[in-house]
């Protein structure tokens, strides 16, 4: 019944469209891979059915890119309080000001 049971839920529960087949990397078993919730970062979490191992196997990035570190750096320049980078780019104020230091001690602002 449970041998059953797993094949009906690895059926119902893993893509036929993803291209990469989500084997275990503690003891490599391609069967049994359940979708175990997300990260911080939103990436998708599994479990092992076999070794009951969890695991991420394609990391999210966490934080954010140069390119978003440099705008919120440009807004800061041109007048606009940090507030307003923080809310203009959902993120924190105090992010715009600890690169607006980080930048200004490397000699780049």
């Amino acid at each position: 019944m449970l041998i059953l049971f797993d094949k009906l839920y690895s059926m119902c529960y893993t893509s036929d469209m993803e291209a990469e087949v989500i084997k275990c990397p503690r003891c490599n078993s391609k069967s049994g891979q359940w979708k175990n919730g997300f990260t911080k970062a939103d990436s998708q979490r599994y479990r092992c059915g076999k070794c009951k191992c969890t695991y991420t196997p394609e990391r999210k990035k966490w934080g954010y890119t140069e390119e978003e570190k440099k705008q919120a750096l440009r807004l800061l320049t041109d007048g606009t309080t940090g507030r307003a980078v923080g809310r203009a780019m959902s993120m924190s104020k105090a992010n715009a000001y600890r690169w607006a230091k980080e930048f200004a001690k490397k000699g780049l602002l």
